[in-house]
């Protein structure tokens, strides 16, 4: 690999890893055997080619959606690699993407973006056939207000649809519902839960939080936050 980001767990428990320098996908069974890997750096405009994908996560179906974000958008395969469809494209507007990199579904379907460099959260919702997505809300993030190489952030829905999402530049995690209305906010440097860099998160059936931060070289379980 090369500076792997990303890294999902499918319904049938393989592993799958944006493997970004690489500009392709690994899947990896849960013991760590190697299966399958696709697309190359793009050429030519081949659809399914990445620009330094970061962002992976995998809906209830097994559909696999990485946010390829060297070319601002979102491309969707089934669980085998192949080429499905693709949303997103460079832009300030709706529907738009600049700089994605955390993703994460709900039950719904719904995909929540980490849409960094316009400074929002950006939810796409499917249409009844499931292949075409329209953006559905937005709301901004004035953390994410960094020109920073540090400046990757990803996020991670609970089971009740909060979004939690990382502020990398100020090592915190902060909350929001479904909507985007403010819950909480937790860490920061002058704070008693100090963190450095935070370069990935999850969530828990059972409420908690893991924080990964890249300072410190730990790993962080937080109990979520009532």
């Amino acid at each position: 690999m090369n500076e792997p980001w990303g890294v999902a767990v499918g319904p049938d428990g393989n592993v799958y890893v944006a493997d970004t320098w690489n500009h392709r996908i690994q899947v990896f069974t849960p013991d760590g055997q190697f299966l399958r890997m696709w697309s190359v750096f793009e050429v030519n405009g081949l659809p399914d080619g990445f620009w330094g994908p970061r962002g992976i996560t995998i809906d209830q179906t097994g559909r696999v959606f990485v946010t390829d974000t060297g070319k601002q958008r979102v491309v969707v395969f089934d669980s085998n690699g192949t080429y499905l469809t693709q949303f997103g494209s460079i832009g300030l507007e709706a529907g738009n993407l600049d700089e994605p990199v955390g993703i994460d579904i709900s039950p719904d379907g719904k995909v929540y973006i980490a849409d960094t460099w316009n400074y929002r959260v950006q939810v796409f919702e499917p249409d009844p056939t499931g292949l075409q997505f329209r953006s559905a809300r937005l709301w901004e993030v004035d953390a994410w207000n960094s020109d920073s190489l540090d400046n990757k952030p990803f996020l991670a829905l609970d089971k009740d649809g909060s979004v939690y999402i990382t502020d990398p530049d100020r090592g915190r995690v902060i909350a929001f519902d479904s909507e985007g209305s403010f819950k909480v906010l937790w860490g920061g440097f002058d704070n008693s839960y100090m963190m450095g860099v935070i370069s990935g998160i999850a969530t828990t059936a059972d409420d908690k939080v893991w924080v990964s931060d890249s300072t410190s070289n730990t790993l962080l379980l937080f109990q979520t936050p009532q």
